[in-house]
């Protein structure tokens, strides 16, 4: 029997999920991140606390299936946590990720590309222009650039090319720094139509010849 485990990174919570191979839901994990509301309208997160919980709940969930190969599939934020997990715990043989986010903060910032999801840092540095240096030491803290090369993983990165939401310009430096990737290019498909169809047939079809 083949299993699967699976990262859900939501606003409210981390959570984990084993699957088999016919989608049956065998275990999960769970842990709840504590909510910072600076000001109406803006939400925040201690990034170290999201890390951390990630780890404990595969922690929890390997002691269940000791034996278990872990394969991680993450979409945009979940791309980042799983990959800043492949890189610390050592306990991950395949990584499958697509539209990687916190990449490469500093360019964004610095060539105006602080818009859409990204769009927090800009409102930051308008009500804040003071704080502009601890900002970006801030978010250099978290930049998954820091990372990279110390995942041991096979990466296989769905990369799409139109309508992305990082710049590609910062997800080129993040595979340049990954040491065993496939990258499997979707030139003419948006971010939303690829994760939510191709890349995950790509996957299905990677773990089923496992």
């Amino acid at each position: 029997m083949k299993y699967i485990l699976t990262i859900d990174q939501s606003t409210f919570s981390t959570k984990v999920f084993i699957i088999d191979e016919e989608s049956n839901m065998l275990a999960s994990s769970s842990y709840q991140h504590q909510q910072y509301y600076p000001q109406n309208g803006w939400v925040e997160h201690d990034g170290e606390e999201i890390y951390t919980n990630l780890l404990k709940a595969v922690s929890t969930l390997k002691k269940e299936f000791p034996e278990l190969d872990i394969n991680v599939l993450g979409i945009g934020q979940g791309a980042s946590v799983g990959l800043i997990a492949a890189a610390a715990t050592k306990d991950i043989a395949r990584l499958f990720i697509s539209n990687a986010q916190n990449i490469d903060f500093e360019t964004i910032f610095k060539e105006n590309a602080d818009v859409g999801i990204y769009e927090a840092i800009r409102d930051y540095n308008r009500n804040f222009p003071e704080k502009e240096d601890y900002m970006l030491d801030c978010l250099s803290e978290i930049d998954i650039l820091n990372y990279a090369k110390e995942v041991e993983a096979q990466v296989y990165y769905g990369y799409s090319h139109l309508n992305v939401r990082t710049p590609k310009k910062c997800q080129d430096k993040l595979l340049e720094l990954l040491p065993n990737k496939e990258i499997i290019h979707y030139r003419k498909f948006e971010h939303e139509v690829l994760q939510e169809h191709f890349f995950d047939e790509f996957v299905l079809k990677e773990l089923s010849v496992l």
